[in-house]
């Protein structure tokens, strides 16, 4: 069949691709931020693999959600906040 090869952590499940497009455009945005030097961020982000994931989950017909996007985010500060960064 067509496409690539499913890999053992792929999404598999519609709402795994939902949550896997939603964070890899959270990503992205991020990405694109530090790049702007609006925000520092130390972990590194594979701009490559959020792409894919994008691109495979249109492909299935899943796109990412600006609510899922703003929980990620807001997830990702409190996160901060807990500890202490």
């Amino acid at each position: 069949m067509g496409g690539p090869p499913v890999r053992p952590h792929d999404p598999r499940t519609p709402a795994e691709w939902q949550d896997a497009v939603d964070w890899a455009e959270t990503l992205l945005r991020i990405e694109s931020a530090r790049q702007y030097g609006l925000i520092t961020y130390d972990a590194t982000i594979d701009v490559d693999r959020c792409r894919a994931i994008l691109d495979r989950g249109r492909a299935r017909g899943t796109r990412p959600t600006e609510t899922g996007i703003e929980r990620r985010i807001v997830a990702l500060v409190n996160d901060s906040v807990a500890k202490g960064i």
